[in-house]
C-alpha cells in the first residue's frame, strides 16, 4: 500500500521504468504520476498513429495487474492520446482499476476520441509518428 510520499515516489519510478521499457513497441511514450489528493495514479500513454489500441491496452494491463495491490489506496486514471498536426487527441480515457482492467470486454476502446487545445500534453514528443 502506498501511504507515504516516499512510497509513492518509489513506486512511480518503478512502474514508470517498466512501462517505458515498452516505449517504441505498442506505444511511443508514457508518463505517470501519483495524485494522492484525488486518490489516483495517473497514466498518460502516447500512441503511434497506427497503434492497435486493443493490443496496447493488453500490454498496459499486463503490467498494471502486477501492481494493483501495491498501488492501493490509489485508483488508476488512464488516458490514451495521439498527437496530430492539430494538437492532442484523447483516444480513450478510463478511471478506476476495475474499469481499466475490464475495458477489453466492453469492445468500445477508442470509440469516442476528442480533441484538446494542447499541442503536446505531458509528452516530450511532438507527434505520433514512428
Amino acid at each position: 500500500m502506498l501511504e507515504t510520499d516516499a512510497e509513492r515516489l518509489s513506486f512511480t519510478k518503478q512502474i514508470q521504468l517498466e512501462l517505458a521499457e515498452q516505449s517504441g513497441g505498442p506505444w511511443k511514450e508514457v508518463w505517470c504520476e501519483p495524485q494522492p489528493r484525488y486518490n489516483e495514479m495517473v497514466f498518460w500513454i502516447l500512441l503511434y498513429e497506427d497503434s492497435d489500441l486493443k493490443e496496447t491496452h493488453k500490454v498496459f494491463c499486463s503490467i498494471l495487474a502486477r501492481h494493483i495491490e501495491t498501488m492501493k489506496p490509489l485508483d488508476t486514471y488512464l488516458s490514451y492520446e495521439k498527437l496530430t498536426d492539430e494538437g492532442l487527441v484523447y483516444v480513450e480515457a478510463m478511471k478506476g482499476n476495475e474499469a481499466v482492467l475490464s475495458a477489453l470486454k466492453r469492445d468500445q476502446l477508442g470509440a469516442s476520441p476528442s480533441r484538446s487545445g494542447s499541442k503536446t500534453g505531458v509528452f516530450r514528443s511532438n507527434d505520433s509518428k514512428r
